[in-house]
């Protein structure tokens, strides 16, 4: 059947959002462009339409028919078969990044080597939502690389991982846990997360998430080098 040429239209909607969509050309969704190519497609054949915005379908008449059809469509029917063929290209790359952050996690949880990161990182999700203070400190303590002593000592640049105070190896934990040197900064931030309703000891994994602006202002008050 032939499209008839030349005409005018008038189209009338309770969706403003599919309206102000159709206005604003940085908007490029599946269904908009099926529209625009529509209009422009009729355009071509001296077709004009005009789109009108209504508040509601009650009242109107032939639109609560529409509201009750598309009811009756939505309802369950063993008999019928339903195919969705047409999936809305945001939909498509949710999907993907959702499967590739599966991916990822798994991973990251079966990883031979970071275990001391992993510890800090549990959740992958959870780290990319959150902004991380990147200095050198923060990043030696998250990842157990740099300034703790049981790290350089691995490559001999450092003839002993003992930490000053005799009291064990210069790890991550042995700074956030036990060095003495460190008690009055250690103390500072104990009190702030119990004041904050937590509980002792946090877990790592909250002193990069829950505890992070505590735990943050512990690693700047402390000093790798001076300990060294």
């Amino acid at each position: 059947m032939e499209t008839p040429t030349g005409g005018r239209a008038a189209i009338y909607t309770d969706s403003k959002v599919t309206i102000d969509s159709l206005k604003n050309h940085a908007i490029h969704g599946f269904l908009i462009e099926k529209i625009r190519n529509m209009i422009r497609n009729l355009a071509t054949l001296n077709w004009t339409f005009h789109f009108r915005w209504v508040k509601a379908h009650i009242g109107i008449e032939g639109s609560e028919a529409a509201d009750k059809l598309a009811k009756e469509a939505g309802q369950e029917d063993e008999n019928i078969n339903i195919v969705f063929d047409l999936i809305p290209i945001m939909s498509v790359a949710s999907e993907i990044n959702r499967k590739g952050l599966e991916q990822w996690q798994l991973q990251w949880n079966n990883a031979a080597k970071g275990a001391v990161c992993r510890s800090f990182f549990q959740n992958l999700v959870q780290r990319l939502k959150t902004m991380k203070p990147i200095t050198p400190e923060f990043t030696a303590l998250v990842t157990g690389h740099g300034k703790p002593r049981s790290y350089p000592h691995r490559f001999k640049p450092v003839d002993d991982p003992m930490c000053l105070c005799n009291e064990g190896q210069q790890t991550s934990d042995h700074i956030i846990i036990e060095f003495n040197f460190f008690d009055a900064q250690r103390g500072a931030m104990i009190k702030k997360i119990v004041d904050s309703g937590g509980s002792l000891p946090p877990a790592k994994d909250e002193l990069t998430t829950k505890y992070l602006r505590i735990f943050s202002i512990f690693v700047k008050s402390i000093d790798f080098q001076k300990q060294n």
